[in-house]
């Protein structure tokens, strides 16, 4: 699976759930501007 597919799928089911960047990096323990960074490198990888 590329990255950008993993971004996708993490982005889907984030969505899914009704669930906020923040909150999602809340419950992974990361702050929302790292999940963004992360993020935003999995969709341009």
């Amino acid at each position: 699976m590329s990255n950008k597919s993993v971004g996708e799928f993490i982005s889907k089911l984030r969505e899914e759930k009704g669930l906020t960047e923040k909150e999602l990096g809340e419950k992974l323990g990361i702050t929302e501007k790292k999940y963004f960074r992360v993020g935003k490198k999995c969709f341009n990888a």
